[in-house]
């Protein structure tokens, strides 16, 4: 690896040294800041999500106002499910959401579509847009700051298309007719990856947000899941990097870091069963953690005080050594403060600095009792 002079390094030399288990100058920031794109941006969601050049403007003022060390133009997920024909419920002040599924019965499975990567530039949903965001971004921003994709396992595609108790049920009443549509959904997948690197996107969130226990047994996602997540990851491993993403609270992160191709695993850390320090000394050595910051409560509802002391816990549980970003365990909510927000990437810069001080890794955390107080 290219080695950077510490105090002349950009967001993407430091999400750079930090995939590849190094220490940059700090702990880099990252975030999934889909909707929150909108207040930032000055619009209601609604327009928001239907406009290239709203999603971009977004994440310009989230980077130019708080400094990531990358920016993810992406609406909503409900994006990706358009592409086979669902239809969305949009609203002024809330994620869009779907409101009519395109698999209604088992032998919809059959006609689920391969979608080609000129159809994901044309013809499919609001892929499109986020295609023109992200343009825009790359174009404004160039080699300084990594623009991210988005995409999700077939398994979790299948639950936006069908609804989670329709996948789950045809798991075990139609398994054949389940796995044609995986099948077609992870070509599709390949496919949109494909579209993503032609734009000129280097790497990629992938969300397993069904690789959890407390959806399916182990077994299942096996069968499921793993098949179809490293056929699409295979494919693309030579030209596409992946960041993964797991927001259960009983996470597979015994499948996903040694079995998956990934530079990086965010997961919902704060409200799992697994903490940051496990995940460190478990897989730390093969695969840098992502995470620290519980955006369901303490960005959502604390003080910048309180933001601050968890991030610097996770910086204590995990950052030493590198191969650690600084990020919530999930998509950020539409109405986060920009103060606790403003307090995420103060708290990397001030106590992230490598080496990790004696003073953060003695740092005594205690949750408060009542968040927001």
């Amino acid at each position: 690896m290219v080695k950077v002079k510490k105090e002349r390094m950009t967001p993407a030399d430091r999400m750079m040294l930090a995939m590849g288990l190094e220490e940059p100058d700090r702990v880099p920031v990252g975030f999934l800041p889909l909707t929150i794109g909108a207040r930032l941006a000055g619009v209601t969601v609604d327009k928001f999500s239907q406009d290239a050049k709203l999603m971009a403007k977004g994440q310009m003022v989230l980077y130019e106002r708080f400094a990531p060390d990358f920016v993810l133009p992406f609406p909503d997920v409900s994006s990706i499910a358009e592409a086979w024909n669902t239809k969305t419920k949009f609203v002024e002040e809330s994620t869009p959401y779907t409101i009519e599924f395109a698999v209604k019965k088992a032998e919809d499975w059959e006609d689920i579509d391969i979608i080609s990567p000129n159809e994901w530039w044309s013809e499919r949903g609001r892929i499109p847009i986020v295609l023109e965001a992200q343009d825009i971004l790359i174009d404004k921003y160039e080699s300084e700051l990594p623009v991210l994709g988005l995409m999700a396992s077939p398994l979790t595609i299948a639950s936006w298309i069908a609804g989670l108790s329709m996948v789950s049920k045809d798991m075990i009443k139609n398994p054949d007719l389940l796995n044609i549509g995986l099948d077609r959904i992870a070509e599709s997948m390949i496919n949109l990856v494909k579209a993503y690197y032609d734009n000129g996107i280097a790497v990629c969130y992938m969300a397993c947000t069904r690789a959890t226990r407390e959806i399916y047994g182990l077994t299942q996602y096996v069968d499921f899941g793993v098949t179809y997540d490293l056929k699409v990851l295979n494919a693309c491993k030579s030209y596409m990097t992946f960041m993964g993403h797991v927001c259960g609270r009983e996470p597979y992160l015994e499948l996903l870091t040694p079995l998956y191709p990934f530079v990086g695993v965010n997961f919902w850390d704060r409200g799992a069963v697994y903490d940051l320090a496990f995940a460190k000394k478990k897989y730390g050595s093969r695969i840098p953690v992502i995470g620290g910051v519980d955006q369901t409560t303490t960005l959502l509802y604390g003080t910048p005080r309180q933001v601050e002391a968890e991030c610097i816990d996770a910086i204590r549980q995990a950052a030493a050594g590198g191969g650690f970003v600084l990020a919530p365990g999930c998509e950020l909510s539409h109405d986060t403060p920009d103060e606790n927000i403003a307090a995420v990437t103060r708290a990397a810069r001030e106590y992230g600095t490598y080496p990790i001080s004696e003073k953060v890794l003695n740092f005594k955390y205690e949750k408060p009792a009542r968040i927001g107080v």
